[in-house]
């Protein structure tokens, strides 16, 4: 399973290399004399400036290649998620695993056409911080009813003439209930 990637974690991964870099280039110049005072130095591991300075491929490129989608194709998908969570639409793990599919078949290889893992949607969550899957809750009809413009319209009428009634300024207005449920889910599922 590839490690959870967070944005920390890709900066250090970015860091670390320059470091290996600079480290690499200061011993070609003769500017130190060691690998192990260049590690200390750099702050960096020895064998793996070792490695790298053997020819070894970073270990980010070299897993990347195991991935199925890129760190670009799977920011794509957490962006549309977040967009759609933002909105109040949360998509269903099969939603998610349809729009991975759907990358995959337009990353235009030779080969025959590449399906994601069944496990695949729980590890992606899993993967990032920023998503979290949860069963949505179950509204009922009275929750509806509440949303029905025809009972509503009473209510506000009320209410704005006790604003005017009271003199009861703006500013002094403000909502406390942030709860909500999604029209036309009515079973719980897995978002």
């Amino acid at each position: 399973m590839p490690p959870i990637r967070t944005k920390k974690n890709r900066k250090n991964l970015i860091e670390q290399e320059g470091l290996k870099e600079n480290a690499i280039r200061d011993l070609k110049s003769s500017k130190i004399e060691s690998e192990r005072e260049a590690a200390e130095i750099y702050d960096l591991p020895r064998l793996s400036l070792q490695d790298q300075r053997s020819g070894a491929l970073p270990l980010e490129e070299l897993n990347a290649k195991k991935w199925k989608l890129t760190p670009s194709e799977e920011e794509t998908i957490i962006k549309r998620i977040l967009f759609l969570a933002l909105r109040g639409f949360l998509p269903r793990p099969e939603a998610i695993a349809d729009w991975a599919n759907l990358l995959l078949a337009n990353q235009g290889s030779d080969l025959p056409i590449k399906h994601i893992s069944k496990n695949w949607k729980t590890n992606f969550v899993n993967r990032y911080p920023e998503l979290k899957s949860c069963y949505s809750q179950k509204y009922y009809w009275q929750q509806a009813l509440c949303k029905d413009p025809k009972i509503l319209r009473p209510w506000f009428k009320y209410m704005h003439s006790a604003i005017i009634k009271y003199g009861i300024d703006s500013s002094n207005i403000y909502n406390f209930d942030k709860t909500g449920f999604t029209i036309g889910r009515i079973a719980k599922a897995k978002v």
